[in-house]
């Protein structure tokens, strides 16, 4: 069974009182040094996906490719409430130029540099529940799959026609240990469904 790494990654504040010192200022002509407001979740996702676009190696290709990817990302953080993790990583996505990486012999991609890994690790355990210390397993059959996660505290192996689903699985360790459940792929759904049942 092959195994690799199951990864793959700021709320506005209300100041009370703010429009009565604004009115204030402006009735007497002087000027506020209130601060901007930070950009939100969709401006960073697009200077993100800008930035892969302008890479030496980066196209419109590319940026549709990261607007799409990031955009799931974006509905994911909302629907986890994970949106402070991901503008976390956005903003230090967006703060630097992407690098050219190419893996396994294709040619080279932007990607996000790895000084900003972390906070995609910690975005990414919000959003499945599994940690980076996880790692998914495949092992290929004539009929039927086997596909699974393995992290310290919980495990789960789940079968099924294709990597592609639909998978039966269930919790193989952890406090939830026997507890069947569904998902939908080898990949991201089998981290997402197993993070919210095993853990």
């Amino acid at each position: 069974m092959q195994q690799r790494g199951a990864h793959g990654s700021g709320r506005g504040v209300r100041v009370a009182g703010g429009a009565c010192l604004v009115f204030v200022i402006a009735a007497c002509g002087g000027s506020s040094d209130a601060k901007e407001t930070p950009p939100n979740a969709s401006e960073l996702l697009s200077e993100v996906c800008r930035q892969a676009r302008e890479a030496p190696c980066g196209s419109e290709a590319a940026e549709q490719d990261c607007l799409e990817r990031l955009g799931r990302d974006r509905d994911d953080a909302a629907n986890e409430g994970c949106e402070s993790e991901l503008n976390a990583y956005l903003k230090c996505a967006s703060s630097r130029p992407m690098e050219c990486v190419a893996l396994d012999f294709e040619p080279a991609r932007p990607q996000v540099v790895p000084a900003c890994s972390d906070l995609h690790g910690v975005f990414s355990e919000c959003i499945t529940g599994v940690g980076p210390l996880c790692a998914l397993g495949y092992g290929p059959g004539t009929d039927r799959v086997t596909c699974s996660v393995s992290c310290p505290e919980f495990s789960s192996t789940c079968t099924g026609p294709s990597q592609f689903g639909p998978l039966q699985c269930s919790c193989a360790t952890g406090p939830h240990t026997g507890l069947a459940f569904q998902a939908e792929d080898c990949s991201r759904g089998i981290v997402m469904a197993t993070g919210h049942t095993c853990r």
